[in-house]
């Protein structure tokens, strides 16, 4: 087997060993947290999920001024 294949077949198994404890341990963590604790973490999340893609389209946009503005022949 080639080293890149064994490097994806580890990092599968570490995401998977990593979901499958997540999952064992969701009714632990959601006693731990309670209700307020879930919310707080709900809204983090959601606006941690809304911060990447603006933050993609934004380098995205800048890069695409930045290659037109490039193109321009000297004045």
């Amino acid at each position: 087997m080639a080293p890149e294949r064994v490097g994806v077949a580890l990092g599968l198994a570490s995401v998977l060993a990593l979901l499958w404890l997540t999952l064992r341990f969701a009714c632990v963590v959601r006693r731990v947290l309670g209700q307020p604790g879930i919310e707080l973490v709900t809204r983090i999340s959601g606006l941690l999920l809304t911060a990447i893609p603006v933050q993609l389209m934004t380098d995205a946009v800048r890069e695409f001024i930045y290659v037109k503005a490039s193109d321009r022949p000297p004045a």
